[in-house]
């Protein structure tokens, strides 16, 4: 229940002193070894309809965009399970900017033919 952040699970437990009862409720710590994930910043990623892309930055004002495959997420940040390397720059603000940008420049190229 996202609401109230529980969930029914079921667990085997050893309970040798029968100190569990049926129907009692507990707080379980669940610890998942992940090992090591590449994430970033949610904001780094520019949703374009069926794509999800990021913006690498190579260094002289020179901007690459790359689709990603994106997992999980986990607050401010989501997993990259393709397209970005960990040694690669991603642009991490000022991505409203580039859509902006790139949604006008698209809107000018569709008028192109239009007569006055």
């Amino acid at each position: 229940d996202p609401q109230t952040r529980t969930a029914k699970v079921r667990f085997e437990v050893k309970n040798p002193q029968e100190k569990l009862k049926p129907g009692m409720y507990a707080n379980v710590n669940l610890t998942i070894p992940l090992g090591t994930r590449l994430a970033i910043p949610r904001d780094a990623v520019l949703k374009t309809g069926e794509r999800q892309i990021v913006f690498i930055h190579h260094g002289g004002g020179t901007l690459e965009w790359r689709n990603v495959k994106l997992g999980v997420q986990a607050g401010d940040w989501v997993e990259v399970l393709e397209g970005v390397k960990a040694e690669d720059h991603v642009v991490t603000s000022a991505n409203f900017l580039i859509d902006s940008e790139s949604q006008l420049k698209s809107a000018v190229r569709g008028m192109a033919g239009m007569k006055h």
